[in-house]
């Protein structure tokens, strides 16, 4: 079975809709640079840059979040898939200089 999707940039917001009717919202306020939601992860992926990362998350339908880990040596990243956000618990959102982290905002589109 194939999925289809759609991406769409709007004023730095990644809109993704899907034909299971997910959607996930990655706004740019929600991004901070060296910080790293733990204790909430769900899945560890190596990939090729934040797009892809933010892919995945849309693909995983516990995923509301992301860390994403600089660049290794061999040019790949670090993706951490993350079931909570920050708004749901800030207490877990740490300093950490080699991660960034992406929160979603996520929402149910139905096709009319």
């Amino acid at each position: 079975m194939f999925q289809i999707f759609k991406i769409l940039l709007i004023k730095n917001v990644y809109i993704f809709f899907s034909d299971g009717g997910r959607e996930l919202y990655f706004p740019a306020y929600y991004f901070y640079a060296h910080k790293r939601l733990v204790n909430h992860w769900v899945k560890n992926l190596t990939i090729n840059g934040l797009d892809e990362c933010e892919y995945r998350c849309y693909l995983d339908a516990n995923c509301v979040s992301l860390n994403i880990k600089n660049k290794d040596a061999d040019g790949t990243h670090e993706c951490e898939l993350n079931n909570s956000t920050h708004m749901e618990d800030g207490s877990y959102l740490e300093d950490n200089h080699l991660y960034y982290y992406r929160g979603a905002e996520v929402g149910d589109y139905i096709m009319r």
